[in-house]
């Protein structure tokens, strides 16, 4: 067994996000043209949601390009 306190699931989100979302890291065009679109479509959602499908859509990019 580990003596380590499992991470509160609200700051590993947070650090992952942090971590898979930048600024200085944008999708190629039409990736990002994709993302835009699809997001325009998604009503009510929080700011933490946003990122979370935000780190969901680039980790599924990199899945993809990476295979």
């Amino acid at each position: 067994m580990s003596d380590q306190t499992p991470e509160d699931l609200n700051q590993a989100a947070h650090r992952i996000v942090n971590r898979d979302i930048s600024e200085d890291e944008k999708l190629p065009a039409d990736i990002e043209a994709a993302w835009e679109q699809w997001i325009d479509q998604i009503q009510n959602i929080d700011g933490r949601a946003f990122h979370l499908l935000r780190a969901a859509f680039e980790a599924g990019y990199e899945a993809a390009h990476s295979s």
